[in-house]
């Protein structure tokens, strides 16, 4: 099994997250590779579809995309940590987020009743991402949850997960994120 991290918040108060759940996983056998997104330049996505049509599985935007898209194409599963703003993801996150797009085929499928487009990477199944915060509202916590579903349901996609956890006392997600990642992968 492969993951990739996607850290859109690197060491924040002494603690890297990131780093904690590489450990962690590395410890249950999975090959682990971490993206720092706030040291890649990106461009907003401009919903243009070159990435479909243009240049397929290529953003067509000169940045740093390829950064931490290519790793994503021999991936099982994602892995995003993301401060939560206004029940969202942050901005570095976003801008990643929204290039998900590129692991989808030009092709149509139904899954569950929904037209959406095909996995490019047919080994990618799983979605994961963990939300900081402090002090969020149940409305923030809510909607980040349907946020992590919908993006899951987009990317077509077996298997998701959002957890949320204190960004000044993360203990115990790291735990509960490596089981759901485990669990799903057999």
């Amino acid at each position: 099994m492969k993951a990739v991290i996607l850290d859109s918040n690197g060491n924040t108060n002494n603690t890297n997250l990131a780093e904690t759940i590489t450990k962690a996983l590395i410890d249950k056998n999975v090959d682990c590779k971490t993206v720092n997104l706030t040291e890649l330049n990106l461009m907003p996505c401009y919903g243009c579809e070159g990435c479909l049509k243009q240049t397929p599985g290529k953003c067509v935007m000169k940045d740093d995309t390829a950064k931490f898209m290519t790793p994503l194409a021999t991936t099982n599963c994602i892995i995003g940590i993301t401060d939560v703003r206004y029940g969202g993801y942050s901005a570095n996150y976003k801008l990643a987020a929204d290039k998900f797009a590129l692991m989808g085929s030009p092709y149509y499928g139904m899954k569950n009743g929904k037209l959406l487009h095909r996995k490019r990477y047919p080994d990618f199944n799983a979605y994961y991402v963990v939300g900081t915060g402090t002090d969020l509202t149940r409305e923030e916590t809510e909607n980040f949850q349907l946020l992590v579903k919908r993006n899951a349901m987009n990317m077509f996609v077996d298997h998701y997960g959002s957890f949320l956890t204190d960004r000044n006392k993360p203990e115990g997600i790291v735990e509960k994120l490596i089981g759901k990642v485990i669990d799903d992968g057999r």
